[in-house]
């Protein structure tokens, strides 16, 4: 997603959150089984549940780190163009508040809307990059 242009055709789109459905609910699966072959059966229920936890904390985790590269993005972007405001991209957002902006600052504010989803999945590809270099570099057994 960091990669793709804007002028990526909807459809494109949809094919790739299909596959990262795919990847996710693999990833999920095959975790959660490895998590129960690799303890003693006694604590399968504790070892699933810890495992649950840790993903929804990672989740929430960088959940809010994207929206604090979203909105210094956002505010960056407000602060370089002078004729908008925060307002002006929650409007952007909403397709009911939208058809309200003035129609001359459109292209800039979906230029800086555009740029701080951009940041977000940027930011998104360095963290794959570098959990696949520790994952790499992790040379431990598994029994």
């Amino acid at each position: 997603m960091a990669l793709l242009p804007g002028q990526t055709p909807f459809w494109g789109f949809l094919l790739i959150s299909a596959e990262l459905g795919v990847g996710f609910g693999l990833t999920i699966t095959s975790t959660t089984v490895t998590t129960q072959h690799l303890v003693d059966p006694a604590i399968i229920g504790m070892a699933t549940s810890f495992n649950t936890l840790a993903r929804s904390l990672a989740q929430t985790i960088m959940l809010a780190v994207y929206g604090i590269v979203m909105n210094a993005t956002l505010a960056n972007g407000v602060a370089e163009h002078h004729n908008i405001n925060l307002r002006m991209l929650n409007a952007l957002i909403n397709p009911h508040t939208a058809k309200n902006l003035p129609v001359a600052l459109l292209p800039t504010l979906r230029r800086v809307l555009a740029s701080g989803v951009h940041n977000v999945f940027l930011v998104a590809l360095l963290l794959v990059i570098v959990a696949l270099l520790v994952n790499a570099l992790d040379h431990r057994q598994i029994r």
